[in-house]
């Protein structure tokens, strides 16, 4: 799989913006690099637990959200090019 343009790390999550924090939870939609044509959806943590509940987390129609536990901190999208998505 491409690298995704994220970092999730103890103290934060990277993406368009860094966000500072624990409990941090990030949902997003990416393309699938098995079928350019299909995405997938990524639902992912800084800790395994925060998981639980992360369907919670409101994200409807944006490409990407990032959360401290159900407040939502960013929801966007990224800049498409062709098969190249970035924040």
């Amino acid at each position: 799989m491409p690298k995704l343009p994220v970092r999730i790390e103890p103290d934060r999550i990277v993406a368009d913006s860094v966000y500072s924090g624990t409990n941090l939870r990030l949902v997003m939609a990416w393309p699938n690099p098995q079928n350019q044509s299909k995405g997938v959806a990524i639902y992912t943590a800084q800790q395994a637990g925060d998981i639980i509940g992360i369907n919670g987390v409101f994200h409807g129609p944006t490409d990407f959200v990032v959360a401290n536990d159900l407040d939502v901190l960013k929801a966007g999208y990224y800049m498409k090019k062709s098969a190249a998505w970035t924040f």
